[in-house]
């Protein structure tokens, strides 16, 4: 016959603390199966009158596609996912323009929102969406995105443009932005049909490709780690070119002049370095 361990006071305390513990893991576990199966959802049609030029948008969790709308107007339409409470969607209105917010409200369960947005043509537009993908198409004034956990894919941008991207990809086409910057914490960006004078390029992870359909006047890029592949516009254009790669190969495979105004900088961690045409 085994008879009962003692009880002892090291194990009167380990019961507890951990038989709250223990009831907290279990009721976490059906909170959140109850969340899984009690979804909901609403549908989102907000046109609100823009009196400045400025607009921004933030999401917790969401797709966000954004074009180009009616003058004066910002529209808003789209879908919020919730689960056991009901997300807030609020926006407010000021003479320097209007600020739309969608929030969720549950501590687990799916919460998410899928807009589309039409943005004022010439807007100063912000978009800060903390995890889920923006798309951003046609849009003529300043644009910065703030992204924490999704891709950012742009086209036909002609405004100053400034992406920050915590993780994912950055891809794009057809930009002719005066200023272009991109911050990426990790994933890839690669940019074709690059039409802007000046662009900058900052990667913690990942691989850079910029491919130019104009000349350009200022490239800077810097990454930590990955390779860097530049492809500028064919002919006899001169750069003014500073490569470094502290573990990586480097060809740099254009006509080069240090007196150039067209000046291409790139540092590179860990990866290879290409610029050709």
């Amino acid at each position: 016959m085994t008879e009962p361990l003692p009880m002892t006071a090291a194990r009167r305390v380990f019961l507890a603390a951990g038989t709250p513990i223990a009831l907290l893991i279990i009721g976490w576990i059906s909170l959140t199966g109850i969340a899984w199966v009690a979804q909901g959802s609403y549908r989102v049609n907000l046109a609100i009158p823009v009196s400045g030029r400025a607009v921004s948008v933030a999401v917790d969790s969401g797709q966000l596609s954004l074009g180009t709308g009616a003058a004066g107007t910002l529209l808003v339409t789209g879908t919020a996912h919730y689960a056991l409470a009901r997300s807030a969607v609020t926006w407010r209105s000021s003479p320097a323009g209007v600020s739309v917010s969608s929030r969720c409200r549950q501590l687990t369960g799916p919460c998410s929102f899928t807009y589309a947005v039409a943005v004022p043509a010439g807007s100063i537009t912000g978009v800060d969406d903390s995890s889920g993908d923006v798309t951003a198409r046609g849009l003529a004034g300043r644009l910065t995105v703030q992204a924490g956990s999704g891709d950012v894919r742009v086209s036909a941008l002609s405004g100053d443009v400034r992406i920050s991207d915590d993780s994912g990809d950055v891809s794009g086409s057809s930009l002719t932005s005066p200023e272009l910057t991109i911050s990426a914490g990790s994933g890839n960006v690669a940019l074709t049909g690059l039409a802007s004078p000046d662009v900058t390029v900052a990667s913690q992870s990942g691989d850079t490709m910029l491919r130019f359909a104009r000349v350009p006047a200022r490239v800077q890029v810097s990454n930590d780690s990955g390779d860097v592949t530049l492809v500028l516009p064919p002919g006899g254009t001169a750069y003014r070119v500073v490569a470094r790669s502290t573990d990586g190969n480097t060809a740099v495979r254009v006509p080069t002049n240090p007196s150039s105004p067209h000046v291409i900088t790139v540092t590179d961690q860990s990866g290879d370095i290409t610029i050709t045409r």
